[in-house]
């Protein structure tokens, strides 16, 4: 699993082993990884979820090492977000979070706004993000 006391500990192997293959990578997540970045309470969740760019092999590769080495499933950093690229508000590039700042690998999250509409666009297909919709506690000018 994915806590708060891990997440920068594991994006920093990846920033490891991308350094060791002298690749540089910057990376914009969202879903419950980007949550536990914004110190969302009793948050947890089992991948980092990439909304941009898609993962290409070298990426790819390191996240494979890091999975061997705590067991995790392989695909526990993906790149599924990409659907959500032409849904969101225009601007989103804008408002994106530092998440993690290394000298090979950069992570962003996206902003709380855009964060808040991907919950509400997953939760018409899956009653579990109601919970993170909550914890967000997004005011009536975010929702609008």
């Amino acid at each position: 699993m994915i806590y708060r006391s891990n997440l920068l500990a594991l994006i920093a192997e990846i920033e490891t082993e991308l350094k060791g293959a002298g690749v540089k990578r910057s990376l914009v997540i969202y879903g419950g990884a980007a949550l536990i970045a914004m110190d969302i309470p009793n948050r947890a969740t089992v991948d980092i979820d990439v909304f941009q760019p898609r993962i290409d092999r070298q990426l790819e590769k390191a996240i494979h090492v890091v999975a061997k080495r705590h067991m995790f499933d392989e695909n526990w950093v993906n790149s599924t977000g990409n659907a959500f690229i032409k849904e969101l508000p225009s601007g989103w590039e804008k408002r994106t979070q530092s998440v993690y700042q290394g000298s090979h690998l950069q992570v962003s999250s996206l902003g709380r706004v855009d964060l808040i509409f991907t919950k509400i666009l997953a939760e018409l297909d899956r009653q579990e993000d109601l919970q993170d919709i909550l914890d967000l506690k997004p005011t009536r000018h975010e929702i609008e």
